[in-house]
């Protein structure tokens, strides 16, 4: 048996060991609070020293195992207390009492023995079996501090909507004087028609079997008050399972809906933002090309181009610019990145190349410019960014087509229906462009042969994966191309975005793509 003694004299405890020693023994004497003690009391013995008896058989007998409790009363105090101890609301029959004189002590400790005892017989759980709730604990005492203490909108209802108990919170938030102010009265009441007659709606769904919980955010409004909350509720049941009523509690949301709102409105301006921005580039990207005739009207070379950003704005650019002297350069680029910073990027690029446009016909001088002005407004800046890229310029009058590469290899030729591999003509690939000043770049060049195909691009294309993670790469960029029926450039190119889909299996890529073809005396 676990029992404790509080507050009791040394001739009380002499009598507890003269009358039971074995109960003498188990007692223990804790120090206050007993309240929340985690193993099951089963006696309490209580000193005639104590000054409020009532109060504490009150306490005793809200807890969930509540243990059989004996007041000790001093003679002076018995008739008075005693008479508290039967009638008071609230003290249960495991409250005993006597006066404090051995012989009454003695048949007290007898009728304790006797009840333990009867309670034992009616219940087969074990003392140290799990509850919902601690042994020594008053699942009031706990209802009563959720509800006056924690800031949320508590409330339980009949089945007509009428509050049987609400939160300190909610009460002071309509203006009630205190929470047994809300006891009987309705949402119409307290709040403005329209949401009392949305609560009353799905409190009756409720309470009719129609739902078996309700979630849901609502907008409620009384007086000048204008919150945003999130609701859970449930029917109220009696043990025997009979609906009474529903109960929930709802959150304050408002501050939390607040931001929500203007991350939306910021998402929205920045979206706005971000389509102007893809606009201007797109208005950027040369929509046309100059046209490269001979004498007699044939065309020296035909371009066709493919570009897709794979967000709204892109890090890969290209420009195709006529020489005075009737020279092609062909100029491509990607910048390290996505959205919009690598845009930036591009429009800075965009603007250099206006500014070259006709005065560099050697691609080292172009490449070596087009660095030299990255890195000098990228330097400042904490972040590393560069762009790989191409200049390619194809002089059609000595028939021999000029090359400057960084970063990586961007192009392949075919002729004849084959790939002219790098081991014919090996390809120098000079470091990224914007990493560091540069005063040399190394070229080459190759003989331009009519009918052949010059192919430029980007590494998204070769990088774009499938879902066993192989690459596209530039095998099957050139046997495409090779297989590939469609005299028109554009057509072909349509035709190999769609493969590159059926490839990777995704309409929208990781990375941007951009593929130009030249094909000369077409």
């Amino acid at each position: 048996m676990r029992a404790v003694a509080i507050e009791c004299s040394n001739e009380e405890l002499r009598w507890l060991s003269e009358i039971d020693p074995q109960i003498s023994e188990s007692t223990s004497f804790p120090s206050p609070p007993l309240s929340g003690t985690p193993k099951m009391i089963e006696l309490i013995i209580v000193g005639c020293a104590h000054s409020n008896p009532v109060q504490l058989g009150h306490t005793f007998s809200e807890w969930t195992s509540a243990p059989v409790t004996i007041f000790l009363l001093s003679t002076d105090e018995y008739q008075e207390k005693s008479l508290q101890l039967s009638h008071s609301p609230g003290i249960g029959k495991n409250v005993l009492f006597c006066e404090s004189r051995k012989g009454a002590f003695s048949e007290t400790i007898e009728q304790a023995k006797q009840a333990l005892s009867a309670r034992a017989k009616l219940t087969k759980i074990p003392s140290d079996a799990p509850l919902p709730i601690g042994p020594n604990v008053s699942a009031r005492s706990l209802l009563f501090r959720l509800l006056s203490e924690l800031p949320e909108y508590i409330y339980f209802k009949d089945r007509e909507g009428r509050f049987l108990a609400v939160s300190k919170y909610l009460a002071d938030s309509t203006g009630l004087s205190s929470p047994e102010e809300a006891i009987g009265k309705t949402d119409y009441d307290l709040f403005d028609p329209e949401h009392a007659h949305d609560a009353d709606s799905d409190e009756r769904s409720l309470a009719e079997g129609l739902l078996t919980y309700l979630e849901k955010e609502e907008y409620v409004t009384w007086n000048d008050n204008r919150i945003w909350v999130y609701s859970y509720k449930r029917p109220l049941l009696s043990p025997s399972g009979f609906v009474l009523g529903t109960y929930g509690i709802s959150r304050d949301i408002t501050q939390t809906k607040r931001l929500q709102e203007d991350e939306k409105a910021r998402h929205k301006q920045l979206s706005d933002e971000m389509e102007l921005a893809r606009s201007l580039q797109k208005s950027l990207l040369q929509q046309a090309f100059p046209i490269f005739s001979n004498p007699d009207g044939s065309r020296k070379v035909r371009f066709a181009v493919k570009h897709v950003a794979s967000t709204k704005l892109s890090g890969d650019f290209y420009s195709i610019t006529l020489t005075p002297n009737g020279q092609a350069v062909i100029f491509l680029a990607d910048v390290m990145g996505h959205g919009a910073s690598a845009a930036m990027i591009t429009a800075m690029l965009y603007a250099a190349v206006k500014e070259l446009e006709g005065t560099c016909e050697s691609p080292e001088d172009f490449m070596l410019e087009i660095n030299n002005r990255l890195h000098a407004w990228l330097e400042g800046t904490e972040q590393i960014v560069f762009a790989t890229g191409i200049c390619c310029v194809l002089d059609f009058e000595n028939k021999v087509a000029k090359v400057c590469q960084n970063g990586s290899n961007h192009f392949f030729r075919i002729r004849e229906g084959y790939v002219v591999s790098e081991q014919e003509n090996p390809f120098p690939i000079n470091p990224a462009l914007g990493l560091t000043p540069q005063t040399q770049f190394e070229t080459f060049s190759f003989p331009l042969e009519e009918e052949e195909t010059i192919a430029f691009f980007t590494d998204g294309i070769l990088e774009a994966r499938n879902q066993n993670e192989e690459p596209f790469g530039q095998k099957r960029l050139s046997e495409f191309l090779i297989e590939d029926a469609s005299t028109n450039l554009y057509e072909k190119l349509d035709s190999l975005h769609k493969s590159l889909q059926n490839f990777t299996r995704r309409s929208q890529e990781e990375d941007d793509l951009c593929v130009l073809i030249a094909k000369i005396g077409a």
